[in-house]
């Protein structure tokens, strides 16, 4: 499977995962763009809006499309959030990137699961309820 294939599949979910999570992230400091907070999540929930539109389909495709969607959003949040734990100690000789980045790697990725949880229980919500969930 070649990287283009799987960029057109899920075309749709790295769009609203990759730009709500930067713009959530871009709404923490030191940037000066604090309301961004406000229109944040409206990519990751205007997805799940749009497509609970096409009705039908199997559960388990659309519950792993929303939790890939969640996962994506929480990459993008907190790999630019927390990028500064890759060179913690600047000051001190003692520098260890060997260790500093797989932990920023790891820690990213638990992180991004807390995100995917919650798109997948919206997900479901969506699929069951509709747009009033």
């Amino acid at each position: 499977m070649s990287s283009n294939s799987f960029i057109q599949r899920w075309r749709e979910e790295i769009t609203a995962g990759v730009s709500g999570g930067l713009l959530l992230a871009f709404s923490f400091p030191p940037f000066p763009t604090r309301f961004l907070s406000a229109v944040a999540l409206v990519p990751l929930l205007g997805y799940f809006i749009v497509s609970a539109r096409g009705g039908g389909g199997d559960w388990k495709g659309y519950l792993k499309k929303g939790f890939v969607c969640g996962f994506i959003f929480g990459i993008a949040f907190f790999l630019v959030l927390l990028f500064w734990i890759a060179n913690l100690i600047p000051e001190s000789s003692a520098r260890i990137p060997w260790l500093m980045v797989p932990a920023l790697a790891l820690l990213v990725l638990y992180l991004s699961c807390y995100p995917a949880l919650f798109s997948l229980a919206m997900s479901l919500l969506v699929r069951r309820f509709g747009r009033r969930a």
